[in-house]
């Protein structure tokens, strides 16, 4: 069963879904056309997505070495999980900050987790678990947004192709980060079977799907 979901207003974030500076049709509302899987660079800990969501929540800043070191960043998710906890930092609906090229149609969850994983640390019983609930999470959002449920890579990015992805995809196709994440040994065919899977599930059993709506709290109840 999906774990309840914790939610903490990010920092970083635009209101709403806007074509970026650039599309034929720049600053009027796009639509979700992607879920983007991240890998957020942190070990496995019960405790990821909370911490991850605090973070979100407080802000960040570039780190040394970087040209804008100490200054804010603009970075930002929609969900954090870990293997025994999901949390929310973006609405669905609003834009977070965390697939240059994709964010302003693209839901991003951060995974407890780093991308040299290798194949059997990303099958261990820490991410066995969190990807069967991130895997639920995700069929859920298919529900929500009609969307495909079939992994899009790089090229299809760029036609313009519906569904699940990663950051390193996004980077690939549109070149705007170099991050590789969730890493070349992330079970993504796995990944998709497992949502298929509760997709069915949730379709058969209407009574445990998660909310139509978001999982968070309303626009009025939410920081500014």
């Amino acid at each position: 069963m999906l774990p309840s979901i914790q939610f903490l207003q990010a920092k970083a974030y635009r209101r709403g879904r806007l074509h970026p500076v650039g599309h034929p049709q720049a600053g009027q509302p796009c639509g979700i056309d992607l879920v983007v899987i991240h890998s957020a660079e942190i070990g496995e800990s019960l405790e990821g997505a909370e911490a991850l969501m605090r973070v979100c929540a407080k802000g960040r800043v570039f780190p040394p070495g970087h040209p804008k070191a100490g200054q804010p960043s603009p970075a930002s998710w929609h969900y954090s999980a870990d293997a025994d906890s999901i949390c929310q930092s973006v609405l669905e609906g609003d834009t977070a900050f965390h697939a240059p090229g994709a964010s302003h149609r693209a839901i991003g969850i951060e995974l407890s987790g780093r991308a040299r994983q290798t194949a059997d640390e990303w099958d261990d019983d820490f991410s066995t678990r969190m990807l069967d609930h991130v895997a639920q999470l995700v069929a859920a959002i298919c529900r929500r947004w009609t969307l495909p449920i079939a992994f899009v890579d790089a090229e299809g990015l760029r036609r313009g192709d519906r569904g699940i992805t990663t950051h390193a995809a996004v980077s690939k196709a549109w070149g705007k980060s170099s991050h590789w994440d969730p890493g070349e040994h992330f079970p993504m065919e796995r990944f998709v079977e497992m949502v298929l899977f509760y997709y069915d599930v949730q379709g058969q059993q209407l009574d445990t799907l998660p909310p139509d709506t978001d999982p968070s709290p309303p626009p009025s109840e939410r920081a500014t």
